[in-house]
């Protein structure tokens, strides 16, 4: 993988947002609220490793990929959740604003936010 590809497609395609590459050499990019937290792009070899926060990653295989899941992030899209000290994700077919599992372990997030419990 290129992170210099990655950082040209990244900028050119999300002109609003800041990424850039830090010390250690993954791009990074701050997150839109503090407790969701930013994101960073590792370079897998074969694949990049996108890291939401500590909340979850989602391991992607292309460009082409990457950029999408961004979109679909960026929309509110992903649903993630985090417990303990694991975490993952799933796509929604629509933004989503809530999600009703008062009792459940699990905290849960957008990108632009925690969801109310």
């Amino acid at each position: 993988m290129n992170r210099d590809v990655l950082l040209s497609a990244l900028t050119a395609r999300f002109p609003g947002r800041q990424f850039r590459v830090a010390p250690q050499g993954d791009v990074v990019s701050p997150g839109d609220h503090p407790d969701v937290g930013g994101l960073t792009f590792i370079d897998d070899g074969d694949e990049w490793v996108v890291h939401v926060g500590d909340i979850t990653h989602a391991h992607l295989r292309s460009l082409e990929e990457v950029i999408e899941f961004l979109e679909w992030l960026f929309a509110d899209r992903v649903l993630m959740w985090k417990v303990w000290t694991g975490g993952g994700w799933r796509l929604e077919p629509a933004p989503v604003t809530s999600f009703g599992r008062k009792f459940s372990l699990r905290r849960w997030y957008v990108w632009s936010k925690p969801l109310p419990r």
